[in-house]
């Protein structure tokens, strides 16, 4: 245990935060409308790559839209493009883009580009929720509340 340091008994008053960045956004659980804004894939936990979309949502208790996401399981993805990755046919983001945009004529050549590409320029209503619990289902502190998007319900505009 030579090489731990000792945690100091008293702190100085001047220390920095040990949070760093944006708090998350917090809303009231509801419908809004909302515009597709971008995407981005990172890996999660035991290395699974999740796509974040993020939306801007409209509420008027906010000057400016409101980013929140929605956030999808994927299966592989080629970390050099982060458009470019494969789902399965009972994924919830293939299950989103057919209730959304109809089925295509020919779902097996259908790409992620494809599918990415169809929310571009759109706006959506979509389900808010609070998330109370982390993901092992504990409850969370109410300082770590947060707002995501549950469901896209429809778009708004074609």
């Amino acid at each position: 245990m030579d090489n731990v340091s000792k945690f100091p008994k008293t702190f100085e008053s001047k220390s920095r935060p040990a949070i760093t960045g944006t708090k998350p956004p917090l809303l009231v659980p509801g419908r809004y409308e909302a515009e597709y804004f971008g995407c981005d894939v990172k890996l999660m936990f035991r290395g699974r790559p999740k796509l974040f979309m993020t939306f801007l949502v409209n509420d008027e208790r906010h000057q400016i839209p409101v980013p929140l996401q929605r956030y999808y399981n994927l299966g592989r993805f080629n970390p050099k493009d982060k458009t470019s990755f494969e789902i399965g046919w009972k994924s919830n983001l293939w299950r989103d883009y057919i209730r959304l945009f109809g089925e295509p004529e020919n779902p097996e050549s259908t790409s992620s580009k494809d599918i990415l590409g169809a929310f571009e320029g759109k706006m959506f209503m979509c389900n808010v929720e609070t998330v109370y619990k982390d993901s092992e289902g504990e409850q969370l502190g109410k300082a770590a509340h947060y707002s995501r998007i549950q469901r896209i319900e429809g778009i708004t505009n074609v």
